[in-house]
This record gives structure tokens, sequence and C-alpha cells, in this order.
């Protein structure tokens, strides 16, 4: 797949979660496709993608093409309201002024 084909699947790359969530260790998958294409880190692009019950990452080689997929699941991490709240605030806070 290329990297517009992904984006159409998966929408655009970016950080859809509502709150904190945690990885779940037994659910990390990954797929290599065309390694011949993947010659150094230098040489490819990565997109993200990170939600609630997921995140996934997705590598492409310079001419575009997928060459590895990696996914794990995750699930929010209980939290009381105001925790929620400081973590978006603080998530704000960040994307306003990024270090």
């Amino acid at each position: 797949m290329t990297k517009a084909e992904v984006t159409a699947v998966l929408g655009p790359p970016g950080d859809y979660r509502t709150g904190p969530a945690i990885a779940v260790c037994d659910s990390y998958r990954d797929a290599f496709f065309d390694t011949s294409e993947f010659a150094t880190a230098a040489d490819s692009t990565e997109d993200v993608w990170s939600s609630d019950k997921a995140w996934m990452k997705v590598s492409y080689s310079r001419s575009g093409a997928t060459v590895a997929a990696f996914y794990t699941r995750r699930e929010p991490e209980a939290e009381s309201p105001l925790d929620n709240l400081l973590w978006r605030a603080k998530r704000q806070w960040h994307r306003w002024f990024p270090e």
C-alpha cells in the first residue's frame, strides 16, 4: 500500500486520545512487507495513530511504499474526573507551547 492508501483507510495520522491509556502487553502485532526497500532509518518516514483503544505506526520507504506496520491494543486508565481534566489541560498546554 502507498501512504495515500493507508491514510484513506485509517484517516490522517494523529493523537485522538481522550485520556491516558495503557498498552495491553499481549496485543503487540507487527508486520514487515518489503524489507528490500527499507534501507536505513534515514530513508524512511513514519506515521503514528494513537487512540483510546489502539496505537499504530506505519513505516514507509523513500518511494512511498509501506514497509512495516506495528499495532498495540490499548485500554483507558481508570482515573477520577479531576485527573482527566488535569490530563487534558496539560495536553492542551503542550499543544500551545511545544517544548
